[in-house]
């Protein structure tokens, strides 16, 4: 029997494909260099498009160029599961004498924040040396809580504020630094006592982030939070169903458990390894745990195919959870670390999303 029907191909993991975007970046950088030099915008989009299209991968970027090196901006527009992507494009970033690559996008200097300037509809102009900030530090959270005025905010709609707002703030502290510095924001129809212009605002971020010994190197998708949640009292529990204490730095995970891959258009998965509470030494679990894991991480981020992003505790066993981009090729690398070092820990591996929640993969 013959079939007109071509059998569609299955799609790369996410790991193959940044290798394909690099080769493609790599063969035409030079050419792309070039056009970023003519100012040649539509050239520059329809190369890097040609890139992300070939080789299947949807993130959004900038590029730049700092008067010594070409910039390439991946920007995960705030969503976490995007910024485990672009951690993982540039740990697999080529090494281009003429480029600097970047997961998100950086705060621009203070000279050219000092010269952006953002047009509305009337012509009006808005400044960062016109929006002025009253900040209030929550040091529980290293944020700062802020309330922003400029007079030609006050007319706008509220989507349109906010809007604004960030892309001013993205400018002074960066894609990332408005993400992990920036609190509540409430906008004001008027100045107040002690408000300061955005300019001087990105100062005193700077001397905040300075006193705490924040290393500039920390991203947003590194940062993980705690949370408590209250299980059913019951002899027997399915997956994941008795757990108590979280610490993820992606809640969603947890709350996508069983439900639709939040990846699967870029071909990355989340994955986790259930052991059984009983094999762990409960006097000694947390140092336990924190090796396990520190040592499945390494290996993982070595090769390039994934990293832990969390854990989860529960009554009858300890969840620690990933993020992979080399489909089966990841799970055989988990698998070969676990068996390796730790040949008498049992358990299983399962993904989170729905499609596959139904297969396992013993250790």
């Amino acid at each position: 029997m013959f079939s007109f029907f071509k059998k569609k191909e299955p799609a790369l993991p996410f790991k193959q494909r940044v290798t394909l975007f690099w080769q493609l970046f790599t063969a035409q950088e030079k050419e792309l260099r070039d056009s970023i030099s003519a100012g040649n915008t539509e050239k520059i989009i329809d190369l890097i498009n040609s890139f992300f299209k070939r080789s299947n991968i949807e993130i959004a970027f900038q590029t730049g160029f700092n008067g010594d090196k070409y910039e390439f901006f991946f920007s995960p527009e705030g969503n976490r599961n995007v910024q485990f992507l672009t951690r993982c494009i540039i740990d697999m970033s080529p090494h281009l004498q003429h480029w600097l690559f970047y997961p998100s996008k950086p705060g621009v200097s203070e000279s050219r924040l000092s010269e952006i300037s953002i047009k509305l509809s009337d012509d009006t102009g808005i400044t960062p040396g016109e929006l002025f900030i009253t900040p209030v530090l929550d040091e529980e959270r290293n944020r700062f809580d802020i309330k922003v005025y400029h007079r030609a905010l006050t007319n706008l709609p509220e989507n349109d504020r906010f809007m604004i707002t960030f892309l001013l703030l993205d400018e002074a502290l960066g894609e990332y630094g408005t993400e992990m510095f920036i609190g509540k924001i409430e906008h004001s129809g008027t100045r107040s006592d002690g408000d300061i212009d955005l300019i001087t605002f990105r100062k005193r971020v700077d001397g905040y982030k300075a006193e705490i010994g924040f290393d500039e190197d920390t991203t947003p998708d590194q940062l993980r939070s705690l949370y408590t949640i209250k299980p059913q009292d019951k002899s027997s529990y399915s997956l994941r169903e008795d757990v108590y204490v979280i610490n993820t730095t992606n809640i969603q995970l947890f709350e996508n458990y069983g439900k639709s891959n939040l990846l699967e258009k870029f071909g990355a998965s989340y994955i986790f390894a259930a052991i059984d509470m009983a094999l762990f030494d409960m006097e000694n679990f947390l140092n336990q745990r924190d090796e396990i894991s520190d040592n499945i991480d390494l290996e993982m981020q070595n090769a390039n195919d994934g990293f832990v992003v969390g854990f989860a505790t529960g009554k009858q066993k300890c969840y620690i959870d990933l993020i992979i981009f080399d489909a089966d090729n990841s799970i055989s690398r988990l698998k070969a670390v676990l068996q390796a070092k730790y040949p008498d820990l049992h358990g299983e591996i399962y993904y989170v999303e729905k499609e596959k929640k139904n297969l396992s993969y013993s250790f």
